[in-house]
């Protein structure tokens, strides 16, 4: 499947050299624990997936997660080309600096590729000199950064970015900034004294990503790292997100108060037609239940249309641990996530209890049917030794019918035919009872076999030990991953072992 978003020739390389990473002797020096092992390998491939569905917030987050279970420079260095293709130039740099450092097996063109992309995002950073003309907390785009006076400079990539102070018993001030990489800018904010307390306003949402403005001004994106700081007064708070409606409150404070907003706005059935995408759900036991954004989607079916961006996702089944996970959906594409639900104890001990009595059930029946076949043999065999006792006698008699001899049978001597034939149908009919007999026991046979049978069924279809085993990655699978950029394309390999 093409990705909609088009990628740098240098991002391509974090699937490119992911096969080298995976050979290196530097991951098993020392050598992690197998779950480890078999944990960064997996978050590997999920990190792959996301990085070629163009969802690099996920992806980076997979990276990461790897390499705080098995630290490598090669991850370090795959992590920074996700941050430089994200355009986050700040994390790139710092990240890319400690490759550069303490290369370890990135070497050659990956240490080139690493010093390149280096200097490339330096030339995107803008040094920011932040005054106040009082002592302030200071937030960029919503996120704190430190408090005046700084000793040196805050660093952020070059675009467009809000920049506040706040400090008690002042008006608190925001400013928007359009600056150019490569260039130092100074800044500086003007904090009027309060003639009255400020008021204080927290924000609630289920929904993540969304922007936040007070009085048509940008406060940050959701969910907020603190509450909003207000004038007494009326102010209006809207949350806008691409594919929701924007929710909005009118909010009366007064001096020194504390309220609370809350807001969730409503999905746009026609905007996500239009700009969404799919979000499918591998999960590792049926009829589970969903929930986006604290909103229940029932028991997961098919796979859901949502609007563009990151997402919250739940999904529970009774007896199971909820998990929660973050999902980034891509325009006109379907994200997948794998969801293993973990047992909780006493599933699992119930589990183990039923199959250990189907265990025991089905190997008492097996030695039940057992028996019965042994004993229809032992009846079988004693049973032929009856039929040739009487085979003798019978033979004996029908032979001296045939041949007139014997006592009964030679008239010359004064035998008398009918006692001849007398002993001779005596004789008969004792080995037909004996053969009658026999049915008796190859049908305690067929009744044993079935037992057995029915008891082996009922051992073997008890229960895998491993059904709530969470399973790594198929070994020696190989993977060949498409990228695409201006210009050109390719296509990068990974190999699970």
């Amino acid at each position: 499947m093409k990705s909609t978003l088009p990628l740098h020739r240098g991002t391509a390389l974090v699937v490119a050299t992911l096969l080298v990473l995976r050979t290196s002797p530097a991951l098993a020096d020392p050598k992690p624990p197998p779950s480890v092992q078999a944990d960064a390998r997996a978050r590997f491939d999920q990190g792959i997936k996301l990085f070629n569905e163009g969802d690099n917030a996920g992806a980076l987050a997979e990276f990461e997660r790897a390499y705080n279970l098995i630290p490598n420079p090669l991850v370090l260095y795959n992590i920074g080309l996700v941050y430089a293709a994200m355009g986050r130039s700040v994390d790139a740099v710092a990240t890319l600096d400690q490759v550069i450092a303490n290369p370890g097996p990135v070497t050659g063109d990956k240490l080139r590729r690493a010093n390149e992309t280096r200097d490339q995002q330096a030339k995107r950073i803008v040094e920011l000199s932040i005054t106040t003309n009082v002592p302030a907390s200071i937030d960029i785009d919503g996120v704190g950064v430190g408090h005046t006076p700084f000793a040196g400079t805050i660093k952020v990539t070059g675009g467009v970015h809000q920049v506040g102070a706040v400090a008690s018993g002042y008006v608190p001030t925001r400013k928007e900034l359009t600056v150019a990489g490569g260039t130092k800018e100074e800044v500086n904010l003007s904090l009027e004294a309060l003639q009255t307390l400020m008021a204080h306003a927290s924000v609630r949402t289920h929904l993540p990503g969304a922007e936040v403005f007070v009085d048509g001004h940008a406060a940050g994106t959701t969910p907020l790292p603190e509450s909003l700081t207000l004038k007494p007064g009326r102010h209006t708070i809207e949350m806008r997100r691409e594919g929701y409606r924007t929710a909005r409150q009118d909010l009366d404070v007064g001096e020194g108060a504390d309220a609370e907003v809350v807001l969730d706005p409503q999905e746009d059935a026609a905007a996500i037609a239009i700009a969404g995408g799919a979000l499918a759900l591998d999960v590792s036991e049926p009829n589970a239940n969903v929930t986006v954004d604290g909103t229940s989607r029932g028991v997961y079916g098919a796979a859901l249309r949502l609007a563009p961006g990151h997402h919250q996702v739940i999904v529970d089944r009774g007896g199971f641990e909820p998990v929660t996970m973050d999902a980034f959906i891509t325009p006109h594409r379907t994200s997948t996530l794998q969801v293993f639900l973990e047992p909780t104890a006493e599933t699992r001990a119930a589990y183990d209890h039923k199959r250990s009595v189907r265990h025991e059930t089905g190997l008492l029946i097996a030695g039940g049917g057992a028996l019965i076949a042994g004993g229809s043999i032992a009846y079988i065999v004693w049973n032929a030794g009856q039929v040739n006792n009487a085979l003798g006698p019978y033979n004996a008699a029908r032979a001296a019918q045939v041949n007139g001899t014997g006592s009964l049978c030679d008239v010359a001597l004064g035998g008398d035919p009918n006692s001849c034939n007398s002993l001779v149908q005596n004789d008969y009919n004792n080995v037909r009872s004996a053969e009658n007999l026999t049915p008796i026991g190859y049908i305690g046979l067929g009744v044993g076999v079935g037992v057995i049978a029915a008891g082996l069924a009922v051992f073997f279809t008890a229960g895998s030990a491993d059904r709530f085993r969470h399973r790594a990655p198929a070994a020696g699978a190989l993977q060949l991953l498409p990228w695409a950029a201006r210009g050109g394309g390719g296509f990068g390999a990974t190999l699970k072992f």
